[in-house]
């Protein structure tokens, strides 16, 4: 009776597993894989070389703001439009474009030397790209999901990235000093152009919005607006939107003030800094696997992200005054926590969000969290250039648990009204 109950058990398990992983959630998460292993290489061997010609903080930070320029006004033009059009077409045409981008640059650094305006000048053409890729894939995504599975899902997909930095991570510093930056961008080109053979084979049948000529500088202007005057009524959506902006935004900003710091500090370097990352990634697959494997009762999920909220300011705060050993175990904790909450307020948000405005909604978020990264990289940086790092990092935690209060806890009700509501979803 046991072995038959275990085999019913492992059974049913199977099928879960299959109804999570079914064809289009799959080449999805395949055609991410390949358009992410270069970019955390590139991305990440692109930050020291930068750091190590200009031996600024500044013009570091500078190079990650100016990516993140497209991702100010594009959205605005491109969510309604979205709501209307085929997203697939969009999402193939986006990683076709990084493809190219990354082969270009890579062949123009491997027979030009490093100029920081012409790294700037791509670095922006790249962000237009990536941009509407982002945007595409966020409104895809829910498409591809089973319904039912949704924290699964996300908890899956919120795994692919951690775990390509665990692998990744360690192998860039490698091939920084064995192939060089330019052979790791052209590597990354051919990846995404393999990307786009992947996602080209998903079929959404319900891919089909209204026809394109509906679409005129008046139907846009009106969908802007019932999407601006949606989120006007829905005060927790915008508590977490504006948190989760700042908090991202102050992520992005110390990343070069943490460059810096294992740079200059004796004893570290590019390849400590690496298994830096790793640690968070390890602790963010952890955390994404728990969230696969059991889910947290509904009624319990506001208070637990609330939590891991502020947990995460705190470790945030105290980090760069812990020996290197502690760091790791910081980072951790911290991707660990991270990953748990991003599997349980992601799914709850986008089941919210209804499916006709989710592409605007979605445009707006990235317009305001991009527009609030760049800002807080510019301010950090050149903070970065007269405090030390330590004292950037607690500047950063305390603004982030000032922003906490004036959303999440300011607005509880609304907030936890979106887990509830998710939670329903899910006993229907």
């Amino acid at each position: 009776m046991k072995n038959v109950n275990k085999l019913n058990h492992f059974k049913q398990i199977s099928q879960q597993n299959r109804e999570v992983w079914n064809r289009n959630f799959t080449l999805l998460m395949s055609s991410t894989i390949l358009g992410s292993i270069g970019a955390i290489a590139g991305i990440y061997a692109l930050s020291f070389v930068v750091y190590e010609q200009t031996q600024s903080v500044f013009a570091s930070a500078l190079s990650l703001a100016i990516r993140l320029i497209p991702s100010l006004f594009l959205p605005l033009f491109a969510g309604p439009l979205f709501d209307r059009l085929p997203r697939k077409p969009v999402l193939v045409a986006g990683d076709f474009c990084n493809g190219l981008l990354y082969l270009t640059m890579g062949f123009w650094m491997q027979f030009q030397p490093f100029s920081y305006l012409g790294y700037l000048f791509y670095s922006l053409l790249l962000a237009c790209s990536s941009s509407i890729d982002e945007l595409a894939y966020d409104s895809i995504l829910p498409m591809v999901i089973t319904q039912g599975k949704e924290q699964k899902s996300y908890a899956a997909a919120g795994m692919v990235y951690p775990l390509l930095n665990l692998i990744m991570m360690p192998i860039a510093a490698v091939l920084m000093k064995w192939i060089g930056v330019p052979m790791i961008l052209i590597g990354q080109g051919c990846l995404s152009l393999a990307a786009t053979w992947v996602e080209n084979h998903m079929h959404l049948s319900h891919d089909l919005k209204e026809n394109i000529k509906e679409i005129t500088f008046k139907s846009w202007l009106q969908d802007l607006k019932k999407a601006l005057a949606y989120l006007k009524n829905e005060p927790g959506l915008l508590a977490f939107f504006v948190y989760s902006a700042f908090s991202n935004g102050i992520g992005n900003a110390c990343s070069p003030i943490l460059i810096a710091f294992f740079s200059s500090t004796p004893g570290l370097g590019a390849l400590s800094f690496s298994f830096f990352s790793v640690a968070e990634s390890m602790g963010r697959l952890l955390g994404g696997a728990s969230q696969y494997l059991k889910e947290i009762k509904p009624s319990r999920r506001y208070g637990f992200s609330l939590m891991v909220m502020i947990v995460y300011n705190i470790m945030d705060g105290i980090l760069l005054l812990l020996p290197y050993p502690f760091m790791l175990a910081n980072r951790f904790c911290v991707g660990t926590l991270g990953s748990i909450s991003f599997s349980l307020r992601t799914p709850a948000i986008q089941s919210y969000i209804p499916e006709s405005m989710r592409a605007r909604i979605n445009s707006f978020q990235t317009l305001l969290l991009y527009g609030t990264s760049s800002l807080l990289i510019l301010v950090f940086g050149w903070i970065g250039d007269f405090l030390s790092a330590t004292a950037v990092m607690m500047i950063g935690a305390g603004l982030g648990m000032v922003v906490l209060f004036f959303t999440w806890i300011v607005h509880r009700q609304s907030c936890e009204k979106i887990f509830l509501h998710f939670g329903n979803l899910q006993t229907e």
